[in-house]
Formats: C-alpha cells, sequence, structure tokens
C-alpha cells in the first residue's frame, strides 16, 4: 500500500478517535446543550477537509465560550457529496458548506438559535 494511503487512513481514524471523544465528552453535559452540530465523517466529506471542520468548530466553540450551549457530534453521510460538506444544526443543513465558509455560515445560525 502506498505510503500517501497510510497516512491518509492514519488521519481518517484520528479523526474517528477525535469525534469518539467529543461524543463520549457530550454525553456527560446533553443536558446543557441548546445547539448540536452534526458533521459528516464519511470518506468524501473527509477528503473534503470535514476533519479540519471538527477542529476548527472546536475551536471557534472554545474562543467564544459555548462549550455548554454547542454540541458538536460525528455523523453519516447526509447525501451532499456534490453540494459541499455535510454539516447539520439542529437537523438544518448548512448547504453549501466547504471548510472556508463554514463559520460564516454557521454564526448567522448560532446566533438565531442561542
Amino acid at each position: 500500500m502506498p505510503q500517501s494511503k497510510i497516512n491518509r487512513l492514519k488521519q481518517h481514524w484520528k479523526h474517528l478517535i477525535s469525534l469518539k471523544l467529543i461524543f463520549i465528552n457530550n454525553l456527560r453535559k446533553e443536558e446543557t446543550v441548546m445547539v448540536t452540530i452534526e458533521i459528516c465523517i464519511g470518506s468524501s466529506c473527509f477528503v473534503k477537509g470535514s476533519n479540519e471542520v471538527v477542529e476548527l468548530l472546536k475551536n471557534y466553540i472554545a474562543e467564544h465560550h459555548l462549550e455548554e450551549k454547542v454540541q458538536l457530534k460525528g455523523a453519516f453521510c447526509m447525501g451532499q457529496c456534490t453540494k459541499g460538506l455535510g454539516i447539520k444544526v439542529n437537523g438544518k443543513i448548512l448547504e453549501g458548506a466547504t471548510l472556508y465558509n463554514v463559520v460564516d455560515l454557521l454564526e448567522p445560525e448560532l446566533k438565531e438559535l442561542l
């Protein structure tokens, strides 16, 4: 197996482990969470940067002190493969989401919900 493929698989597994840890931590605070953000962890979204979006949103949540109000979750395919990353906010799909515009799309949704 080529080294580049091995490295990509390692990144994917690190991403899955990170999402699992987020899930476990969120189980403890689920009663206080007001907004749930789901991020697709499928292979198509991973290639488009969903692992980087997870890190970006973890940092955004921390910087804005939203840990008690916003929950990140991993999710399976949302059928957005040709339209962008699969990201939902309280069940509503953020259409056309990319690594580069996800915060801009997310902020109005959070302001409306919080």
